[in-house]
């Protein structure tokens, strides 16, 4: 037991610091058209922040912190539920 709690509270501490970095990352980002898409060859001009974007979207290492995100909201969620009373 000595041992999960702290874990959890890292998981929980990089959850928390991972919505926070998104967060405010996305308000920092301003609105933008969307890419053009030349006619010759269907080949997508890109400026470099809609690039840099698109590749933290789809971005295997960036998917994968957001599961873990994700899986670590799920496990609060379970701890949580565990201190309510059962009916």
């Amino acid at each position: 037991m000595t041992e999960i709690f702290p874990r959890a509270t890292r998981l929980l501490a990089s959850a928390v610091t991972l919505a926070l970095a998104t967060s405010t990352a996305v308000a920092q980002t301003p609105d933008s058209s969307p890419p053009a898409i030349s006619q010759a060859g269907g080949v997508v001009r890109l400026s470099l922040g809609d690039a840099a974007r698109l590749a933290a979207r789809q971005s295997a290492l960036a998917q994968g912190a957001r599961f873990r995100a994700d899986e670590a909201q799920a496990r609060v969620r379970q701890r949580r539920a565990d201190l309510l009373p059962n009916i």
